[in-house]
């Protein structure tokens, strides 16, 4: 290898590798454990209550009630997605999965 008109030789290849193995994966570490870091931080555990839907409930009402610092719209996209809903539609009897922090 020529550099700035000076030849350089690699003498131990197998020293060069490995020390590029280690940045590599020096690298990765770096990347990945601030990725983990940042995604555990201090958030509450989440669980769930069981609601059965009264005549006349609707998921804002539902919401309105259970959520906790979190926007309504918010949580009720958070109630669909939790019991697997495709649209806001609830019925009489109709048990629900209730997201609850604590």
């Amino acid at each position: 290898m020529v550099i700035n008109g000076r030849k350089y030789v690699l003498v131990h290849k197998g020293r060069f590798f490995v020390f590029i193995l280690l940045m590599v994966g020096l690298i990765f570490f770096v990347f990945f454990s601030t990725k983990v870091i940042g995604s555990s931080g201090y958030e509450k555990e989440e669980t769930y209550i069981r609601y059965t839907v009264d005549s006349g409930d609707t998921l804002w009402d539902i919401a309105s009630k259970y959520r906790e610092n979190t926007e309504i719209r918010r949580y009720i996209y958070k109630l669909m997605k939790v019991n697997n809903m495709a649209s806001a539609d609830i019925f009489e009897g109709d048990v629900l999965l209730i997201p609850v922090t604590g």
